[in-house]
């Protein structure tokens, strides 16, 4: 059981998906609730291997492959070695897959129309689907 004064909890998580690999990246805080440290965990799964790598960075920074802890000097290039890809690869990924349309797969171009009231969307230009969404509840109240 973990002291209540301790946590580690995620608050953020996206992940990526190609038929391969699955790529969860989460974002929270750990440690001392009064002096919380920020952590990033990079969680790749292998379909083809059915293997698992984490990399954990935060207060430790730390390397597992399934569920067991690997010794390293420099566990950002381990797991370059294990999973083909740099933590910063893995961003600059996700970032590019965010400016683009989910339904047609181009740029992240779109304009954007009233819904209900206070409600706007953005749609795409290429495609019309919907790309994001605001609410306004100051707009109704």
């Amino acid at each position: 059981m973990t002291h209540p004064a301790l946590h580690n909890k995620p608050q953020f998580e996206y992940s990526i998906t190609s038929p391969n690999l699955t790529i969860t990246v989460y974002d929270g805080s750990e440690g001392p609730i009064h002096d919380p440290t920020e952590f990033r965990r990079y969680e790749v799964k292998n379909a083809r291997t059915c293997r698992t790598v984490i990399l954990h960075t935060g207060f430790t920074t730390y390397l597992k492959l399934g569920g067991t802890l690997l010794e390293c000097e420099d566990p950002h290039a381990f797991f370059e070695v294990l999973v083909g890809l740099t933590s910063g690869q893995i961003e600059r990924i996700h970032n590019k897959l965010i400016r683009r349309c989910y339904a047609c797969g181009r740029t992240n171009e779109g304009y954007w129309v009233n819904g209900y009231p206070g409600e706007s969307i953005k749609l795409c230009l290429h495609c019309d689907a919907a790309m994001d969404y605001h609410f306004n509840e100051g707009a109704i109240i």
